[in-house]
């Protein structure tokens, strides 16, 4: 696994640090470990630069293309954001698409970041900021776990399970 709550925090501080003010989240499903850790790291970030949590910015999306589009329709009529941070590249796929039709410009009128690192985000204009996970190493890693637990049998569900954390590399673009 990478550290979703680490990533998602320099991503958010990232926009901090450009000056955006208002900066809404379009967030996985916190039944999910990935969607609580990743909304947390957006969340300590805004503590920690001094910022209020305002409710009304963060919206729960379910990973998909679709609830990217509605959920970013949702944060551009309800609130006054001037950036967002979008939690996984489907979400983040939708809420481009939105942000485009709608004619808003990237980076002059809303900020924006994403975790994953899709090869759109290299194409369009401007190319987009994302967090790129080792998406490989994370199922070799994992494939090598498993086989090793096959292999071992008995003796290893005696042992501690194993954590592996992976870094994941941050991709400063133009879209912030």
């Amino acid at each position: 696994m990478v550290n979703n709550r680490e990533a998602s925090f320099n991503a958010t501080e990232l926009l901090i640090n450009k000056g955006y003010k208002r900066i809404g989240c379009i967030s996985g499903p916190i039944d999910r470990t990935t969607g609580i850790e990743r909304l947390q790291g957006f969340t300590d970030a805004l503590r920690k630069n001094g910022f209020t949590v305002d409710d009304n910015l963060i919206i729960f999306g379910d990973f998909s293309l679709e609830s990217g589009r509605k959920k970013m329709e949702e944060l551009i009529e309800s609130s006054d954001i001037d950036s967002v941070f979008v939690a996984n590249n489907d979400m983040a796929t939708g809420a481009y698409q939105l942000i485009k039709e709608k004619n808003l410009k990237i980076p002059e009128y809303i900020g924006f970041i994403m975790f994953d690192d899709p090869i759109w985000a290299t194409l369009v204009t401007p190319k987009i900021n994302a967090i790129s996970q080792p998406v490989y190493t994370l199922g070799s890693t994992a494939a090598d776990l498993l086989f090793r637990r096959i292999l071992e049998g008995r003796k290893y569900i005696d042992q501690k399970p194993v954590k592996v954390i992976l870094e994941v590399d941050f991709i400063i673009r133009e879209s912030a």
